[in-house]
């Protein structure tokens, strides 16, 4: 039994070398003791069975027991950051206090590298470590402490107790040695390439002046320089050139001033050389280049006078030579082009330019004097519009005669077999309150909105009355529509539609007109002027009367021009109501008023137009038609 106890008290004692330290092996003596005690008092009772003391056994054992629970030392574990160390630093640092022997155990958590200067070359590394040693805070404070004071680097450091967290930042730059350096290298580079640039352009600015001649400039420039207290500048050759440019300056002040005094005097041409003298010496004088531009601009002006005069003389005699040769026109658009140089000049030379002005005019006037025409009426026609204007009191409708001349006529005449002649037709007469028409005898009779009408008997028209010159209800019936009627001044017939039927098959197809011949046909009674109008770039023929009211009514329409007229009464002429368009007669441009030949061709903007003047005929009208009978 003694045997068995002793040996659960050993088994005790190494349960606690290996788990615990020398407090808890004394606390098992002492309890061993006590056991030891307990286990005597009973056994005494049978005195054949004796145990050996255990606390004896006890502090046999003891030493043994104790030495390697001695030799148990307690181990601290750390988290050290360095920051802002070199690689070569750090390297020092791991290999004396951070080397894995068997007090430290270090482990690599964390690491960082900064490129400093531009990223190009000069790292620094944040690295963080986890070691395990022996040394309390204090101690290892204490060795790092020795360790960067050995190293000669400044480190401030701080201990975090909650994170068991040591961390040592590089106080100073490890590199700040070389970016002074380099700083200071850099900007006296930057002092250097400054001060040579600013030689090279005051070298320049001096050139620059030379080459334009600006002597005012180059001495002003100078002075400027020589208040810079800077040593490389040359002053002393500056010196020595600045009396040259001085009395260059001078020199130009005195052309200057004496091209005032011929400018003055008129002279232009020879003040104009004095101030090219003046800018020569001095070209940054102001008031010089101001002056020469003022006598170019009076020399430009003076030159072009003189060309316009000469263009004068030119197509004065060139007029005189094309009337004489017959060629009205290219005449007269000569003597307006010379008339249109006068003009121009009115401002310069004002009484010769009006006796030039003057004398042209007489000579357009004699040009185109006895070369008007009269007339009893005009034909103007174009590829949309044909327009017949007759010109007396009164227009007959009725069969052409003869037939070959049924274009030319001042009356209405058409080439159809069923209408009476012109003498015994239908006459339109114009009134003082109007206009009345009247059947003269015709064969076939005239109605008037569908209203016979009695032979001799005078009716008055209104507009957009229709006229026929035969039963309206027959097929191919002549009938004719007012289209516009302005007080006495002005009427216009047009065809009826149903007097445009083309003949396909009948017996009498005769007896019908061509549409296509006669659409575009219109005829006017009237003694006014008529004008062409574009609008929208369509051209129309408007009496005067009629465009009055068209303005009247779309006064607000800027679409709407007025291009040309032609006057009636009297000769016929025709005037230019807009300079803008290119308006020419038998492919001779128009300048002003001309008269118009029996026959021509007129072209606006390439709008082309034929006229042809109806005469006026010495013989009794009533002799001819009966002669026509």
């Amino acid at each position: 039994m003694n045997k068995v106890v002793c040996f659960l008290l050993m088994a005790l004692l190494m349960l606690a070398t290996q788990y615990h330290r020398h407090s808890l092996a004394s606390s098992l003596l002492i309890e061993g003791s006590t056991l030891h005690n307990v286990l005597q008092g009973k056994i005494n009772n049978n005195s054949s069975f004796i145990i050996p003391k255990l606390p004896a056994l006890a502090e046999r054992n003891l030493p043994p027991l104790a030495t390697p629970i001695a030799s148990t030392k307690k181990r601290y574990t750390y988290k050290l950051t360095l920051v802002n160390f070199t690689p070569q630093e750090l390297d020092i640092v791991s290999s004396m206090l951070l080397s894995s022997t068997d007090d430290v155990n270090t482990r690599l958590l964390d690491e960082k590298t900064t490129l400093h200067f531009l990223g190009l070359f000069l790292p620094s590394k944040e690295i963080t470590f986890e070691l395990s040693t022996i040394l309390s805070p204090s101690q290892f404070r204490e060795q790092m402490s020795l360790l960067f004071k050995r190293m000669n680097v400044e480190v401030s450091s701080l201990f975090i107790n909650q994170d068991n967290l040591f961390k040592s930042t590089r106080a100073v730059s490890a590199y700040s040695i070389q970016l002074v350096m380099f700083w200071s290298a850099l900007v006296i580079l930057m002092i250097l390439l400054t001060l040579l640039a600013f030689w090279s352009w005051v070298q320049f600015k001096l050139n620059c002046y030379e080459s334009n001649n600006q002597s005012a400039k180059w001495v002003r420039f100078v002075h400027i320089l020589r208040l810079i207290p800077v040593p490389f500048l040359c002053r002393n050759k500056w010196q020595k050139e600045l009396s040259y440019w001085q009395k260059r300056v001078s020199q130009a002040d005195i052309w200057f001033d004496n091209a005032q005094r011929l400018l003055q005097n008129n002279e232009i041409e020879s003040a104009h050389i004095f101030v090219k003298k003046a800018l020569e010496d001095n070209a940054s004088n102001i008031t010089a280049q101001a002056l020469e531009v003022t006598i170019a601009e009076q020399l430009y002006k003076y030159q072009v006078i003189q060309d316009e005069r000469e263009q004068f003389k030119s197509r004065v005699s060139k007029a005189v030579e094309l009337a004489h040769a017959g060629k009205v026109f290219a005449a007269l658009e000569q003597a307006y082009s010379a008339l249109e140089l006068c003009q121009r000049q009115a401002g310069v030379n004002r009484p010769l330019v009006d006796l030039q002005i003057e004398s042209t005019k007489n000579l357009i006037h004699r040009i185109s004097t006895n070369q008007g025409q009269r007339c009893e009426g005009i034909i103007l026609a174009s590829r949309e519009h044909k327009i017949h204007i007759n010109c007396a009191q009164s227009m007959r409708i009725g069969r052409s005669i003869p037939k070959a001349q049924g274009d030319t006529s001042a009356d209405v005449t058409l080439p159809q077999d069923t209408l009476s002649r012109v003498h015994q037709g239908i006459i339109i007469v114009r009134q003082i309150n109007g206009f009345t028409i009247q059947d003269l005898g015709s064969t076939n009779g005239m109605w008037l909105q569908y209203r016979a009408c009695e032979n001799n008997q005078e009716y008055i028209l209104a507009e957009m009355d229709q006229i026929y010159l035969s039963p309206p209800d027959e097929l191919g019936s002549i009938g004719f529509q007012v289209r516009y009627l302005g007080t006495n001044q002005s009427i216009a017939l047009d065809l009826c539609q149903n007097a445009m039927i083309p003949a396909v098959s009948f017996s009498s197809a005769k007896s019908f007109l061509n549409p296509s011949e006669y659409a575009g046909h219109r005829w006017y009674l009237s003694n006014e002027n008529f004008y062409l109008i574009c609008s929208l770039n369509k051209y129309m023929w408007y009496s005067e009367s009629q465009w009055r009211a068209s303005q009247a009514q779309q006064e607000t329409k800027a679409d709407i021009n007025e291009v040309l007229k032609i006057e009636l009464k009297g000769e016929v002429w025709l005037h230019l109501s807009s300079q803008t368009c290119d308006v020419k007669i038998d492919n001779t441009r128009i300048l002003g008023p001309v008269p118009l030949p029996l026959k021509s061709q007129l072209s606006v903007n390439g709008f082309v137009i034929d006229m042809l003047l109806i005469a006026a005929q010495v013989v009794d009208k009533s002799v001819k038609e009966m002669l026509y009978d």
